[in-house]
Parts: structure tokens; sequence; C-alpha cells
């Protein structure tokens, strides 16, 4: 079975190999010649420009060469008088200097467009009424700077008006200049492409025309054959009258090149796989070998898993909620010390094992928190199926899905009952049950934050009993111990469940109290007075206390609230005593 699963896995990877080469070179093919023609063409383009550039060059020079002699007074006073002197100083046979001025003809002509001088390049034959025809094709312009032909043959040509240098007085004839144009005039170019030549063509190129200048509408037209780029630029005179063509052809060596780096890089990328290729079928076999090890580790691995988790359900109270809250999934740790069992709880809400005497905004904490899809951490106080009480350490965060979309909520939850046992007995007054002075400044410092963060109304009431120590002379201390413990009790009765009583110390009670407005927070310790005046306590029968009351400021510290509201207590005593007094 082994051999048999090999055997395939390598024709699998034999042919893997062949797909993976195959579309390797297609790829590097179609993406890399484009970018080797784009250079190819940017190349010929380039080169082209270069020869156009070169023309132009040539005839700003023939220009600039007929505008110095124009502008020669001696040139104004030759065709005036027609002195002999000016054409053997400039232009004798034996000294021409068209060679230097890289021109192959000149000719001087008067207003009336006679010819007073002609002078040609030795080399070159003047044509039969060559000279006439020049001045007939610019006859009409007094300015003249084109491209022209005349008897087949392809020339440069310049016209200038004769002027004094001084610009005074009129013109009084004309120079034309020129220079032939064959593939001679080229050859400097001919390291730039495979070939390149003159010619009048007999069919003109009908494309879009482009004015460059001294060069006017030229027609430009690219085209590939036999790996040559080949470039007819049709060139015209300044009338738009075809002139001449230039065909210049261009190798295409960067597209030959380019398709060599692609045949050498898809033979050293085929090279590649096949090493791949060789290292993948030798490993396989070891894979194979540690698959079979690995499975038997896992196995053991997820056994091993399994008794942690059994663990975990046992001993660690979790449960597990969606979005909204409805529980999903609870451990039976969770079932055991909540009494009740996974039916009861699966689709409900913790509000089953919520108590009552937990703080509603310890609630609206924790969902603010989970919401924001962060982890809250807190004590919570639950209530059991029979109705005892307990206390969890919660740790709750949102649960995700394998895309990362939220789907619920995780509580992790440790029992803390006794802890909270020990902590009620190093925060409650002994005697009356109530928190002793340490846990009342404990919430002192957390309500005055709460003050200081929402801008809520806080206050304080202190109370004191009348003539307490009458109590304990007349009837002793255990049944003064017996009517603090019952105060207490009335002072719990009396109060909201947002308010905290505490005993301050001796006969002295304090209550903290928030979001009451001043006339709220008199009225309230009012009604405390009331009852207190009110009410029959055993054995020792009628008594009344005195309150003073504090509203907290913002400058306020707990000892300075604490102090006002010690002063409208004294006041109250001071007063006649069972009265309430703000300070």
């Amino acid at each position: 079975m082994y051999i048999n699963d090999r055997k395939i896995s390598f024709i699998n990877f034999f042919f893997f190999y062949i797909f993976l080469v195959a579309s390797f070179s297609l790829i590097s093919y179609n993406i890399f010649i484009e970018n080797f023609k784009e250079l190819e063409n940017k190349k010929n383009t380039e080169e082209i420009s270069v020869v156009i550039n070169g023309m132009t060059k040539t005839m700003k020079r023939i220009q600039n060469v007929t505008n110095d002699y124009s502008y020669w007074d001696e040139s104004y006073d030759f065709i005036a008088t027609q002195n002999p002197e000016y054409i053997n100083e400039n232009f004798h046979v034996n000294n021409s200097n068209l060679e230097d001025l890289e021109l192959d003809f000149i000719i001087y002509v008067n207003l009336e467009n006679k010819i007073i001088f002609s002078k040609h390049k030795d080399k070159v034959t003047p044509f039969d009424n060559f000279d006439k025809q020049v001045i007939q094709i610019s006859l009409n312009s007094q300015e003249f700077n084109s491209l022209i032909s005349i008897d087949d043959k392809m020339l440069y040509l310049r016209k200038s008006k004769i002027v004094k240098n001084d610009n005074s007085g009129n013109f009084n004839g004309f120079i034309y200049s020129g220079r032939y144009i064959d593939k001679l005039s080229f050859n400097e170019y001919k390291n730039l492409f495979k070939d390149i030549k003159v010619f009048i063509s007999e069919n003109e190129n009908q494309t879009k025309k482009i004015d460059m200048g001294f060069l006017h509408n030229l027609s430009i037209q690219t085209y590939t054959e036999d790996e040559c780029y080949i470039n007819k630029i049709d060139f015209h005179d300044i009338f738009n009258n075809y002139v001449f063509s230039l065909e210049a052809k261009n190798t295409m060596q960067i597209v030959s090149d380019g398709k060599q780096t692609i045949l050498f890089y898809n033979v050293a990328m085929a090279f590649l796989l096949l090493g791949i290729f060789v290292l993948l079928s030798r490993a396989q076999e070891d894979l194979f070998q540690n698959n079979i090890k690995l499975e038997s580790e896992v196995n053991e691995r997820t056994e091993k898993l399994n008794k942690y988790i059994n663990i975990v359900n046992k001993y660690v109270t979790t449960s597990s909620t969606d979005l909204e809250g409805r529980i999903i999934e609870v451990s039976e740790a969770f079932c055991r010390i909540s009494g009740y069992s996974k039916e009861e709880l699966i689709g409900r809400t913790h509000n089953i094992v919520k108590h009552e005497d937990m703080d509603p905004q310890v609630y609206e904490e924790l969902w603010e928190t989970i919401t924001s899809d962060q982890k809250w951490v807190g004590e919570i106080k639950n209530k059991k199926k029979n109705g005892e009480e307990y206390w969890v350490l919660a740790n709750i965060e949102p649960t995700y899905s394998s895309s990362g979309k939220k789907i619920g909520y995780t509580s992790i939850r440790q029992e803390i009952t006794d802890k909270k046992r020990v902590e009620k007995l190093s925060v409650t007054d002994k005697l009356t049950q109530l928190y002793n002075r340490v846990r009342i400044e404990e919430i002192f410092m957390v309500e005055i934050a709460k003050f200081h963060r929402y801008n809520t109304c806080f206050s304080v009431i202190l109370l004191d009993i009348d003539f307490f120590k009458e109590v304990n002379d007349t009837y002793g201390h255990n049944v003064g111990d017996v009517f603090l413990k019952e105060l207490a009790q009335l002072l719990r009765s009396s109060i909201r469940i947002d308010d905290v009583v505490g005993r301050w110390g001796g006969e002295e009670f304090i209550i903290l109290s928030n979001n009451y407005s001043v006339e709220g927070v008199m009225a309230f310790a009012e009604k405390i007075r009331k009852n207190i005046d009110e009410h029959e306590f055993t054995t020792v029968g009628h008594k009344t206390a005195s309150i003073g009351v504090a509203i907290l400021n913002k400058e306020d510290t707990q000892e300075s609230v604490v102090y006002r509201a010690d002063k409208s207590l004294y006041q109250a005593k001071k007063s006649g005593r069972n009265k309430v007094c703000l300070h």
C-alpha cells in the first residue's frame, strides 16, 4: 500500500513539475517580452530623434551662416557695386570657403532677382537652370528656410535679405545658400542603424504630420519587418509639398537579447524546480514516517487534553454566552456551586444567579467593558438555587469565531466566598454589624472620586444619640449594647439601597448618601430623625438623636466635609437637640 502511494505521489509530482515549468515559461515570456519591446521602441524613438535633431541643427547652421553674410556691409556694397574684390576675397576659385561654411552653393541676386554671383562647390556640378529654379521656388518670400527638391535632388535652402549691419537703409538683394542631402549626409548616424537611406517615394505617408520647427510637416511611420524596426519619415517643404523620404532600419537587438535572457531564466527556473522536486521526493518518505509518529503523539496528547478538559469541567467554574448574554455552555463546577442543572441554565441569562444586593452599576460597567471588546475582571455576589449567597472573582472576555467575528462571551470564575467573609469581618463593626470606620473611609474615597467624575450630589450625615450616657449609667452597658444593635437595624431600614451607613464611633453613626439635592438630603435626614423619635426602644423606651448634614463641594476633601458635618451636629445639639442642621 505504501509503495503504491509513493508511485502515485511521484506521478503527481512529475505532472505538477511539468505544469510549473510550462506556467513559469509562459508567464515570464508574456511579462518580460513586452518590457523588452517597450525598451526597444524607446531606443528606436530616441535614435530617430537624434537624426531629426541633427538635420535641424544643420538647417540652423545654414541659416546662421547665411544671416552672417546678409548682414555684412561688404555684401551690401557688393550688390550695389559688383566689386570683384569681394569675390576674390571670399569666393575665389582657388580659395573657396564653401567647404569651411559647410555649404554646397551660395547665390547673390539683386532686387530684380538678377543673379549677381553664383558659386558651387567644385565637386558639385550645377544643374541646368539650377540657380533660376532656386530663385523661382522662393520668389514670393523675402525670407525662406525649408527643405526642397529640384530635379530629383534634395537639399536645404536658406534665403535672406541683404541689409547693412546697422539696419540703416533698405535691403538691396538676397543671398541663397544651401546644402544637398544624400546618404553621405547621414554617415554620422550609421552606427545607430543597420541601414539608412534617402529617396523620393512614390507613396507618401498618410499619417498625421507634425511640425519640428525648422523641419516642417514630418510624417513618421514605424513598423517591424524581419525582426527590424523600419522607420520611414516623409519630409515636406514649408508649403506642405512632399520633398523626400528617409528610411532607417534598426535591428531589434534588445528584444533579441531579451529572448535569450528569458530562455536562460526559464532554463534556470526549470533546474531550480527540478531540484525542489527531487528534494520533495526524498523528503516524502521521511514525512510519511514522521506522520505515523506524529499521529501516535497526537492521539496521546488528545487523550491527555481530554483528561485536562474533564478536570477543568469538574473543578473550574466556567460559562459561555451568546452576544445577548444567554448561556450556551456551562461547566459541571458551575452547576455544582449554583445548585442548578445544565438544563436549567442553558438558554437563560446569568440573572438566574444574580443577587439582589449587587450594585446595578457594576453590571453596567461590566457590559460596557465587554461590549467594547475588552476584558472585565471583578467580584460578583451570586445567589444559589436554595437562596444561599456566594462570591466569585469573574474574568469575562469576548470570544471570536475562526474568521475573527465576535460570537459571544466566556467567563471563568473563582469562588471567593471565604475570602469575602474574612473581608467582612475586617470591615464590619462587631456589635452593630454595620460598616466600621475603616470601611467607611474606603467607601468615602470611592464616592468622592465618583462625585468628581460624574458631577453628582454627595452628602454626609452624622448622627449622635442624645444623652446616651444616661442609658449606660441607668441600665448598664449590656442594655446599651442592645440599644445600639436595635438602632443599627432601624438605620438600615431607613436608608436606600445606594446609601451607606456605618458606626463612626461610640454612639455616633454616619450615613453617606448621593443623588440628593440639598432639599432632598435634608428631608432624608429629617425622616431618619423622625423614625428614631417615634421608635420605642426595648427597655430604654423613647430616645432622640441630633443630626448634622454637609454637602460635598468641589474643593472638599474627606476631612473637610466630615468636619463641616460635625459642626452641623454640634449646632443641632447646641440649639436644643433632636434636630437636623446643615452647615
